[in-house]
């Protein structure tokens, strides 16, 4: 069973049927995202909190949440501040 559900998740998510709220997808409209922020928000919720009951974990397992991305000037600070022997370089 959850093979099967794990496709339907997938489908779903590629379809943008069901998301997290918090990823963008490409090429949207501003007004529509907006309205269709609470629906994601609602769904996910929802959906998040059903599983959860039978499948700890199996949610964010499948369609993982993402991270807000370092900046590359966040990844430059962070890297002069570093001691010496330690970073990229290295």
């Amino acid at each position: 069973m959850p093979e099967s559900l794990k496709n339907v998740l997938l489908v779903m998510n590629t379809s943008a049927c069901l998301r997290p709220p918090s990823i963008p997808q490409e090429g949207e409209d501003k007004a529509i995202s907006h309205i269709d922020e609470e629906v994601q928000r609602r769904r996910w919720g929802a959906t998040k909190e059903r599983l959860e009951s039978f499948l700890p974990g199996f949610l964010d397992e499948v369609i993982p949440t993402l991270e807000p991305a370092v900046t590359t000037a966040e990844a430059l600070s962070a890297s002069a501040q570093a001691p010496a022997g330690v970073g990229p370089s290295a």
